[in-house]
């Protein structure tokens, strides 16, 4: 697409603009945001440091499990990743390591700036092999560097990353063997998940953290850009996608918690990463096909903090528990998840953008001048 010079520096070289895109990532950042905040600010208020052996907040709320379990934006995300570059690339040719550049300078900054911070603020978590370890996007493995609230976010970007390495195959592999191969290797990703399971292997952690557990919902986002470009539906049916697959999100969510929430490592969850991404693909492709311009003073708002996402998703954590340990949470009622989302609200997200709208003019926008072309 062509490139306006008026435009704002967020958007791509490469890939033409979509509102739409930004107003989803930032509803993943407000969602990520709302549900560490509820999660360990209610925590607190229920009980201070002596939280119980695998406590999970259960809830009779399909809405408050959306937040309960708010974990699922990270799956937003990724299926996002995969629509978005997937969209933008579908008919060109790439260039690998313009893309892999490109990619660099758009995370590499605010990664940076985090781990420098997190080294000096926990100087005894130093060690250089574990330093060198968290450099190569390898954070979830055994031996990076823990630099507490600083480091807590760095698990994603790892995974996203070893995505960012083996998208052009992947979409290569899309283009020449079409879309059946890559349920096939959906279904590759399921029978690995199983035999490590089968093994022993905790399935929560494997399906939660991991490459091998996320490579379904980066794949599914790749065929839900296919979708989006080939399937032409009406308006109205779109719509009607839209408000089903967000019912679907929500009752998904809700049997999630009601079956035991985040914290169980039960069978079910070989399958869950595959389950929680579609449900957002449709949801994603339904919601670009109906909201495609920045119209009202939400859409406006959600592009805002879609653009600065980046920032507010490292930042936030940090925010979090800052205002637990300093104290300055506010207990309103007795009701715990209540005054954690309230909290959330009032303290969480305007620290939180003030400094993200910061960072993202101060340590990422400059370095996006710097990525260039690598589609062609």
């Amino acid at each position: 697409g062509h490139f306006n010079g008026q435009e704002s520096s967020m958007k791509s070289l490469n890939i033409n603009y979509l509102p739409a895109i930004d107003h989803l990532r930032g509803m993943a950042a407000l969602l990520i945001l709302f549900y560490h905040g509820q999660h360990f600010i209610s925590r607190d208020f229920a009980f201070g440091d002596k939280v119980p052996d695998g406590y999970w907040l259960k809830t009779t709320n399909p809405i408050s499990s959306l937040f309960i379990e708010g974990h699922t934006a990270v799956a937003l995300f990724m299926v996002l990743s995969g629509f978005i570059f997937t969209y933008g690339a579908y008919d060109k040719s790439m260039n690998y390591w313009g893309f892999i550049r490109n990619r660099l300078f758009r995370i590499y900054p605010m990664f940076l700036l985090l781990m420098v911070v997190g080294i000096y603020a926990y100087p005894g978590n130093f060690n250089f092999i574990g330093m060198l370890q968290t450099l190569f996007f390898l954070s979830n493995a055994q031996g990076s560097l823990n630099l507490g609230e600083f480091s807590a976010m760095f698990w994603t970007i790892s995974v996203e990353f070893l995505f960012y390495l083996i998208f052009p195959f992947l979409l290569r592999m899309m283009r020449n063997e079409g879309a059946k191969k890559m349920l096939l290797l959906i279904v590759v990703a399921i029978v690995f998940r199983t035999l490590a399971m089968l093994f022993g292997s905790n399935i929560r952690e494997l399906s939660y953290w991991t490459i091998v557990g996320r490579i379904d919902q980066f794949i599914i986002g790749m065929l839900a850009a296919k979708v989006f470009i080939e399937l032409k539906l009406s308006r109205k049916s779109w719509f009607l996608i839209f408000c089903a697959s967000a019912v679907l999100v929500i009752t998904e969510l809700f049997a999630f918690n009601r079956l035991g929430g985040w914290q169980i490592s039960a069978n079910w969850k070989v399958i869950w990463p595959t389950t929680e991404g579609t449900l957002w693909a449709v949801f994603i492709v339904s919601y670009v096909k109906v909201f495609s311009e920045n119209k009202n003073i939400i859409q406006k708002s959600l592009s805002r903090i879609g653009e600065i996402s980046f920032s507010i998703y490292l930042i936030h954590y940090i925010i979090v528990k800052l205002v637990i340990y300093r104290h300055w949470t506010i207990s309103f009622s007795s009701n715990a998840f209540r005054d954690g989302m309230l909290n959330s609200l009032i303290l969480v997200v305007p620290i939180t953008i003030l400094i993200s709208i910061l960072t993202y003019h101060v340590v990422e926008k400059p370095f996006l001048k710097f990525r260039g072309k690598y589609l062609s």
